[in-house]
């Protein structure tokens, strides 16, 4: 695996009718979950000093959560894949529903200390998202608790930090430009809501799924080289 962005984007092709699986299975009804729950927030939370603030928040705790669950079976699958495992798909939702509730404890707690990160300061709040970003992937691939995970994942946090920020900004901004254009595009056919709405969702389930690929196969890597530099002292 030495170049894993180009691996990711083979390997997305190659196995797209699998990435749109989990993207109906799971990746939609989470998306509508999550606007559905936004929309009664954004209706029923006053206005603080002419802001939504509070729904902002919630907002952004809310989509960590639920994002981060929700990484849990295309990560398996990506490892399943690699590794030669058997039923890689049913392996994938057999692990999801084995750690998933562990996952969303996790996600809580790492919503939370993100969310306040960033009221405190912005800096905290990407340092302590970056930090512990890879605890979902350390707990699906080697499919134990996110608490017996977490450690692995801060210490190759640490050390790939940087490389972590240029993924996760890099992808976000491609799908930001990405989600501008189509929402133009969609605006100058129609002023629908809903026709924006599901334009958006689409692009979530196209790109989300690719971030997972790449990460997912950089954790792999970064794993790898560490036993083998390990290895050779």
């Amino acid at each position: 695996m030495s170049y894993p962005f180009r691996e990711a984007f083979q390997f997305y092709t190659q196995k797209i009718e699998y990435i749109f699986l989990f993207a109906f299975t799971i990746i939609l009804p989470v998306l509508l979950f999550h606007a559905f729950i936004m929309n009664y927030v954004y209706a029923a939370t006053p206005l603080i000093n002419g802001t939504t603030s509070v729904a902002d928040l919630f907002y952004g705790l809310f989509t960590i959560i639920l994002l981060t669950v929700a990484q849990v079976p295309i990560i398996r699958f990506v490892y399943n894949e690699q590794e030669g495992i058997e039923h890689p798909v049913r392996n994938a939702f057999f692990h999801f529903a084995l750690i998933g509730f562990s996952v969303f404890l996790f996600a809580v707690l790492y919503g939370i200390l993100a969310v306040l990160g960033t009221m405190l300061f912005l800096i905290p709040g990407i340092v302590v998202m970056l930090f512990l970003f890879l605890t979902p992937y350390i707990s699906a691939i080697d499919s134990k608790p996110a608490r017996r995970s977490w450690k692995e994942a801060l210490r190759l946090g640490k050390r790939h930090f940087f490389a972590l920020l240029l993924m996760v900004l890099g992808i976000s901004l491609a799908e930001m430009l990405i989600g501008i254009i189509s929402e133009h595009v969609v605006f100058s056919i129609t002023s629908s809501y809903g026709a924006q709405l599901f334009s958006q969702m689409m692009l979530n389930m196209l790109i989300f799924p690719f971030m997972i690929v790449v990460v997912t196969l950089y954790v792999m890597k970064w794993r790898d080289d560490s036993l083998r530099a390990e290895r050779e002292r």
